[in-house]
């Protein structure tokens, strides 16, 4: 075979090997692509790629000092959103902080974080803020509240704007799965509305208490602060109006006694109130 001839086979090799190379790449590129995808939101791997990947990765290490080098060095990206879920280092503390043992969650990694600057009112794409989820922390919830509370972004509020802030978590606050009245009292304490109803809620702060069967919050609301219950909401299950009243009366805890003396202490104070 002529030379040029095998130069010429050797280059149309090359040209297609070069090709099956892009195309193993392009198709490795794509899978790592999607796996970055899939992640959820309570992976740190959200922040991968990202100018506040170093910081979110010190942040899961519990590394206050690599955080506070990060993020000192970097003060512009405090308040850094990741591009899937619109996601800050802060609201992915409050996120993650849902363990039992303390030391499985990030409240010194937050706290670090607002002393930095970081805003507790950010929205993520979802509409909340870090400042909801920490009212949403599983247990100690008032610490996590109180720091957001501490941020300087707090007193740059409105009244009207600061009122819906507090409102908004306090709804959940009194509906969490663990039943803490602590972060339901400095809510109330800083302005949130007793009888707030947004929107996009279909109850109110005692609504909420009710549907979890958090009594001893739901005493605290009535009998203490004076929440209305003649308001009517819309149960979740079939979307009817039933009175807040209607859906106290309704419940009945023939197993949990404790909530049975308190929801009993609730109804004798709604009859005697409605005399």
């Amino acid at each position: 075979m002529p030379v040029s001839k095998r130069h010429t086979l050797f280059r149309k090799a090359l040209i297609i090997m070069n090709k099956i190379l892009t195309a193993i790449l392009l198709l490795i590129n794509l899978i790592s692509c999607n796996s970055q995808n899939d992640y959820k939101a309570d992976a740190i791997e959200i922040f991968k790629s990202t100018p506040v990947w170093k910081a979110a990765d010190a942040i899961k290490h519990h590394d206050l000092k690599g955080i506070e080098k990060q993020l000192k060095n970097n003060p512009g990206l405090i308040n850094y959103a990741e591009p899937k879920f619109k996601i800050s280092l802060l609201y992915w503390t409050m996120y993650n902080s849902q363990s039992e043992k303390p030391e499985e969650n990030y409240y010194e990694e937050a706290k670090l974080l607002v002393r930095l600057g970081a805003n507790p009112y950010d929205q993520a794409e979802s509409n909340v803020t870090p400042l909801m989820r920490a009212a949403s922390v599983y247990e100690h919830s008032f610490k996590y509240i109180a720091l957001c509370l501490e941020s300087n972004y707090t007193r740059m509020l409105s009244d009207s704007s600061k009122r819906i802030q507090l409102s908004e978590a306090l709804l959940l606050a009194c509906g969490k799965m663990k039943e803490e009245l602590a972060g339901v009292k400095l809510l109330l304490d800083s302005g949130a509305d007793i009888n707030y109803y947004s929107i996009d809620s279909v109850n109110t702060p005692l609504a909420e208490s009710i549907t979890q069967e958090n009594m001893m919050i739901a005493k605290y609301l009535i009998i203490d602060r004076k929440a209305e219950y003649d308001i009517s909401v819309k149960r979740m299950v079939d979307k009817v109006d039933l009175s807040i009243r209607e859906r106290l009366l309704n419940l009945h805890f023939t197993e949990e006694l404790d909530k049975e003396k308190i929801w009993q202490e609730i109804v004798a104070y709604i009859k005697k109130d409605s005399n």
